[in-house]
């Protein structure tokens, strides 16, 4: 046991098992992982961070991310928080947002997903796009190709628009995309929160948005 405690995976519920309260699933020596699990009652299963499922053939995957965020920008397509990892040369075949809580008192706060070339992105920075391998960096947005996009409000192929994160703003409206005009390029592209538009203001959100997406795209890593 002493040689391998540590790779046990186990919740802390003094000794009362899995109940009605998602639980953070950890390992032998305390540190957390990014699953929290409830029993079979409820059957909810959390995951904070990026949740990859690969298809049967390893090549088609989802992530989903779990957005938390409060920055705010008056430069259009500026950074917020990055998102996840696409590789090089794969397909973005759908990407979905969801906005889970609006802001409480910014009353323009419209965000838009992009692409960028680089990693590591703090909030207020430029997007990148080495050598232009980027064909639309927006991938969902009133800037992104509206061919396939809708969001709650509208059907498809209706105007797209920016995901609206203001106080004015709707939780839980969901905002898709199939964006068939962006080419990802030969270069790793990394998806980041932006702002959209230059009325954002520069006074970050007195609360954390919290925004989910979803991103599915063919390609190897």
């Amino acid at each position: 046991m002493a040689e391998s405690y540590k790779d046990f995976l186990r919740i802390s519920n003094l000794n009362q098992g899995v109940d009605t309260t998602l639980r953070a699933v950890t390992s032998g020596d305390g540190d957390t992982t990014g699953l929290s699990l409830e029993d079979g009652t409820t059957g909810n299963v959390q995951v904070s961070g990026t949740l990859l499922t690969p298809s049967i053939n390893s090549r088609s995957f989802t992530s989903y991310n779990q957005m938390s965020f409060s920055s705010a920008h008056n430069g259009d397509n500026s950074v917020i928080a990055e998102v996840c990892k696409i590789p090089a040369l794969s397909i973005i075949t759908r990407v979905i947002a969801v906005l889970i809580t609006k802001s409480g008192d910014l009353s323009t706060y419209n965000l838009n997903l992009s692409l960028s070339t680089s990693t590591g992105t703090s909030a207020d920075g430029a997007l990148a796009n080495a050598s232009t391998t980027i064909t639309v960096p927006e991938i969902l947005g009133a800037g992104a190709s509206n061919t396939y996009q809708q969001h709650s409000g509208i059907a498809l192929a209706g105007t797209a628009s920016d995901i609206d994160a203001s106080s004015g703003g709707t939780e839980k409206k969901v905002h898709i995309n199939y964006p068939s005009t962006t080419i990802v390029g030969t270069a790793d592209t990394f998806l980041y929160v932006c702002n959209a538009g230059t009325g954002n203001g520069t006074t970050s959100s007195s609360a954390n948005v919290v925004l989910d997406v979803i991103v599915e795209y063919i390609g190897v890593d």
